[in-house]
């Protein structure tokens, strides 16, 4: 969303407020962000967003967005020029362009990074434990002692973590 109103000339002010918050996303780490929702929010403006798993995923998926759209941006704009002349030149416009030309040339460049950043959100629900919540492999060790199977659970678990 970030990277539309970015590169979109119509969408300027909201742009701003938008840019303002991906810098302190970008410029915080994900620890910070965690403690920030679930103690400082509380205490100085009276939210309190529900339970620790709801702040999870909202500082998760706040903090890993502002990075991702950032890679969605540059992946768009890495298209060659051309391509966009071209797609002028036939006459398309510019959700066409956007869907048919660029957008799949780009989707090529964002997948690796994509991969990338889906292993350091797995990674990232460690951190959760900070505001007692459990991870993946809290989890992974339920299964594995409820289960008389251990490999499955236990090489999943492992290698989510161990693999970067």
């Amino acid at each position: 969303m970030i990277c539309i109103f970015k590169i979109s000339l119509y969408c300027k002010p909201i742009f701003e407020n938008l840019e303002e918050f991906k810098t302190i996303s970008d410029h915080s780490s994900l620890i910070v962000q965690l403690f920030w929702f679930y103690y400082a929010l509380p205490m100085l403006f009276g939210i309190r967003p529900g339970s620790n798993w709801i702040i999870g995923v909202i500082a998760i998926g706040l903090n890993y967005g502002a990075y991702l759209s950032e890679v969605v941006r540059s992946s768009i704009e890495a298209v060659a020029p051309g391509q966009t002349e071209a797609a002028t030149a036939l006459n398309m416009s510019s959700f066409q362009r956007m869907q048919l030309i660029i957008f799949p040339q780009a989707l090529r460049m964002m997948l690796p990074e994509f991969a990338n950043y889906t292993i350091q959100m797995l990674k990232g629900t460690a951190l959760v434990s900070f505001i007692s919540l459990n991870d993946i492999l809290y989890y992974g060790d339920i299964m594995r002692s409820t289960s008389t199977r251990l490999e499955p659970t236990d090489y999943i678990s492992r290698r989510t973590n161990w693999k970067s």
